[in-house]
């Protein structure tokens, strides 16, 4: 289950992710920008029904697509040392663990990069009407140790404490209009992901999110 897992994920880094236009190092673009940025993403029920979300700005998606390419190498390596790490009976503080089981969902996206720095946040909104509540979680896929840990006793929650890297508290319920995350905070862990849930059917969607 967990080599599936990771193949799927670099099978959507690789195959399923829009082409990228040549441009300036992304990242070096994004350690240079001095302005707070809130990223608008929309939410909407796709064709069957099932909710998602996508960045409301062409070009900002572009952007984040750009940093996700430029990050390929580095994530490949951490998820295959995610993944032997979550086999070992113990792993030392600092070292990352897939949770056993975990399996994220279909369906290729682009990261949503956050400044710290500069306080960026998230604006969740749906200009269609659904009514979605919001909930943040330490990524399953790069669960940071802080130490020594039998992976098997790993426990992740939501919304509080660890699991919540933003500035207010969690989870958001959107009935009319929209809810922001406020400002993400820096954290050893880094990588997280928000599960957006729809009221009325239920449905699920889960893209992650990297704080710097």
């Amino acid at each position: 289950m967990l080599l599936v897992s990771i193949l799927t994920y670099l099978f959507k880094l690789v195959f399923v992710l829009p082409a990228i236009p040549a441009a300036p190092p992304y990242h070096a673009a994004e350690r240079a920008r001095q302005v707070k940025r809130i990223v608008p993403l929309r939410v909407f029920r796709d064709a069957t029904g099932q909710i998602h979300c996508a960045i409301a700005s062409p070009e900002l998606e572009q952007y984040m697509l750009g940093l996700t390419a430029e990050d390929y190498p580095v994530m490949a390596q951490l998820h295959r040392e995610a993944i032997a790490n979550a086999r070992r009976p113990l792993v030392r503080a600092g070292a990352r663990v897939h949770i056993p089981g975990y399996q994220e969902q279909e369906g290729g996206h682009a990261s949503i990069y956050l400044s710290s720095r500069l306080g960026d946040e998230i604006l969740w909104f749906s200009d269609t009407g659904v009514k979605f509540s919001v909930s943040v979680q330490r990524d399953p896929m790069l669960v940071l140790v802080d130490r020594d840990t039998n992976p098997a006793s790993i426990d992740i929650g939501r919304d509080v404490g660890v699991e919540n890297p933003f500035t207010t508290a969690f989870p958001k319920v959107s009935t009319n209009g929209g809810v922001y995350s406020g400002a993400i905070r820096a954290t050893a862990q880094r990588h997280y992901i928000y599960l957006l849930t729809d009221i009325s059917s239920g449905s699920t969607f889960d893209p992650d999110v990297i704080g710097d």
